[in-house]
Parts: structure tokens; C-alpha cells; sequence
């Protein structure tokens, strides 16, 4: 028996080693949230591995209990500090909207220039036809190409939808892009939010007259991560490493790293600037949009201080909204809102029309005293 300890001796060293590695990088997921990129740059990065983390640990935790040694106590802690997280990662059970209650169906959606990159002309008609198919109340769009002022036309012709307002950040003659806002319900009030430090992202405000309430819809696009063709190559390629070298899978490796925290440390300054319009708002708020950020970065932990997460309260599955490979997917694109407000019915498109999925929500609002 002895000389059998002795032989698992050194397999269990590298586990309790490799374990340390797994409960690290699942507490640097956890602390990314709270630490300001400008500050910490590098961390920022650890912010998109958060699901990965989460599942090594649960494999330790299944190996340490299968081999009935107590070493398990120590992913079964580090999963526990971080339990709300969970919750931003996977829904069981969706919420659904109870029977004849009034609400709002909201969507958004970053059209990746609706096909302009792939001059695809189908796939701007299949976009504004599943837009005007779901019957929304007020959709908010991302990247939006509006060529001679022809696509939005289209859009509100199809979908039924009255009043519009769109920010542009991006001129070529007759042509602009932007982010756009429809509304079934009157704008009575709308502008545009600039970051000073990028020239493609920015965000808006609509001011909506819902009945006698007012809504103010925040359209957001923050900072892109800019991957060119070569990056996301890599990323398939990653997915089934062995036909790459080290050094190949080392470069590729660091060039995504440098471009996740650049973008991040420039997300925290839109994000302080988004911060201070929305605390003047006289108004509920929900805020849509492409945030380019996972639910465990700094960007969105500040965003979603005093509102809620229309996927936390009333989506199921992962709600992924962006998949690079079957092994890279991520949720970055959000409807948040304001705690008086409650989320139904939360889903996310599938359709493959763009590089991002459409979410949508119905939500209702509590009544004022």
C-alpha cells in the first residue's frame, strides 16, 4: 500500500498544482470586475475567461471528490466567493410574461453595417425583415448603414414603427453610420453622447412618451476590439492547436491580449462618461447596446450599478450574443434597466445575419404611487 501512495504521490502534487492555477485565474476573473483598466491594464484580460475558469474548477471539484480527497474544499470556496457570477454566465428558467399585462418589446441589435462588408443586399432585407416580423416596440441598432437614407426608410415602411431618431458618428457622402432608435412611441426628446477617444463608438438618449411615463432609451456601441482577419483566424485555429507551433500560438495569443485590454482601458473612460449623462436623466432608464465587454468586466459592473440585467431576470441558456468558434462565445450585447422597471421573456435571435445576435426583452413598468 505504501509503494502505491508513493507512485500517486507526484500525480497528486501536479493536481493540487494545477488546481492553485484554476482557483487563481477564476479569483483574477472576480477582481477584473472591480479593478479600472486605466489603472490595472493588464487584468483586464481575464475578463473574458470566465467561464473557462469556472468549468476547470468544477472538473477539480469532481476530481478531488471522486479520489475522496478534502483538497476540494479549495474550488468549492473559490466558486462560492464568486456564486453571484454564475448567474451572469447561465438561466435555468426564463421569466415569463404573465397574461394581458401591459408591456414594452424592446430589441437590440448590432447590424454589422447590414451587410454592406460582404455587399450582401439580402442580407439587409433578412435583417429589417426579422426586425419588422418580431413586432417591436422600440428597437435600438448598432452599426447601422444607411445608404441615401434608403435602409431606414425601408425599415420603418415594413415595421410599422412611427418615430426615429438616428446618430451618426460616420459620414461617406450620401451615406452614414451610426446607431438608430424606433419607436412606436413619440421622441419627445433626444442626443448624442461622444467619447472623446474613439471615432466609431459613441452612444445616444431617446426620451420616449409611453402613455403618461416618460422613458429615456440609452443606444450604446462602446470601444471595438478591432480583431483584424488575422486575429480571428488564429482564434479558429486555436480551437484545435495542434497543427500550430508554440511560437505561433504564443504571438497569436498576445496580439488578442494587447487588443482586449487597449479596447478596455478605453471602455472605462465611455463608460464614466455614459455614467455622468445617466445620472442627470430625469427619467427611467434602459440602456441598450453593444458593449463589447463581457458580464465580468469593469465596464459592465459599472453599468449595471442600480439597474438589472434583462438576462439575469428573465433569460435561460447562456445568452451568448457573439460565437467566434465552438469553443469562443460571449455575451456582450445587453439590455440593462432601471429596478422599477421588470424583464420578461428575455431571448437572443440566432439567425446568423449579423456577426452579433439580436436580443430582446418585454418589460413592464411598475406603476408610481
Amino acid at each position: 500500500m505504501a509503494k502505491k501512495n508513493e507512485i500517486f504521490t507526484p500525480v497528486r502534487i501536479v493536481m493540487m498544482v494545477l488546481n492553485m492555477v484554476a482557483i487563481l485565474l477564476l479569483l483574477l476573473t472576480y477582481a477584473c470586475q472591480f479593478a479600472n483598466p486605466q489603472s490595472f491594464h493588464k487584468i483586464a484580460a481575464f475578463s473574458v475567461i470566465y467561464p473557462y475558469a469556472l468549468l476547470l474548477n468544477i472538473i477539480f471539484v469532481i476530481y478531488w471528490a471522486a479520489i475522496k480527497n478534502r483538497h476540494m474544499v479549495w474550488s468549492v470556496l473559490a466558486i462560492a466567493i464568486g456564486w453571484g457570477n454564475v448567474g451572469k454566465y447561465v438561466q435555468l428558467k426564463g421569466e415569463e410574461l404573465p397574461p394581458d399585462t401591459d408591456n414594452i418589446k424592446i430589441m437590440s441589435y448590432n447590424v454589422h453595417v447590414m451587410g454592406v462588408d460582404n455587399h450582401s443586399i439580402h442580407q439587409k432585407d433578412s435583417i429589417i425583415d426579422f426586425l419588422a416580423a418580431e413586432q417591436p416596440d422600440v428597437i435600438c441598432l448598432q452599426e447601422f448603414y444607411d445608404r441615401r437614407e434608403q435602409n431606414i426608410q425601408q425599415l420603418l415602411t415594413q415595421s410599422g414603427l412611427k418615430y426615429m431618431y438616428k446618430s451618426t458618428c460616420v459620414t461617406e457622402g450620401p451615406d452614414t453610420y451610426g446607431l438608430v432608435t424606433v419607436s412606436r412611441f413619440p421622441i419627445i426628446g433626444h442626443g448624442d453622447i461622444i467619447f472623446n477617444n474613439s471615432v466609431g463608438n459613441h452612444a445616444s438618449y431617446t426620451d420616449i412618451l409611453v402613455c403618461h411615463d416618460t422613458l429615456r432609451i440609452y443606444n450604446v456601441h462602446l470601444q471595438s476590439m478591432h480583431f483584424a482577419s488575422t486575429d480571428y483566424s488564429f482564434a479558429h485555429r486555436a480551437a484545435n492547436p495542434s497543427g500550430m507551433t508554440k511560437d505561433e500560438f504564443k504571438q497569436g495569443s498576445l496580439a488578442l491580449a494587447h487588443k482586449v485590454v487597449d479596447a478596455s482601458v478605453k471602455r472605462s473612460e465611455q463608460v464614466h462618461t455614459l455614467q455622468e449623462h445617466m445620472e442627470t436623466s430625469p427619467y427611467k432608464i434602459i440602456l441598450c447596446g453593444d458593449f463589447n465587454d463581457t458580464p465580468w468586466s469593469y465596464a459592465y459592473h459599472r453599468l449595471i450599478s442600480g439597474k438589472k440585467d434583462a438576462f439575469v431576470e428573465s433569460g435561460k441558456g447562456t445568452g451568448k450574443t457573439m460565437t467566434i468558434n465552438k469553443l469562443f462565445s460571449f455575451r456582450i450585447d445587453y439590455i440593462l434597466h432601471d429596478k422599477q422597471i421588470q424583464s420578461y421573456n428575455y431571448s437572443t435571435s440566432r439567425n446568423g445575419y449579423s456577426d452579433h445576435e439580436c436580443v430582446m426583452t418585454n418589460l413592464t413598468l411598475e406603476k408610481d404611487e
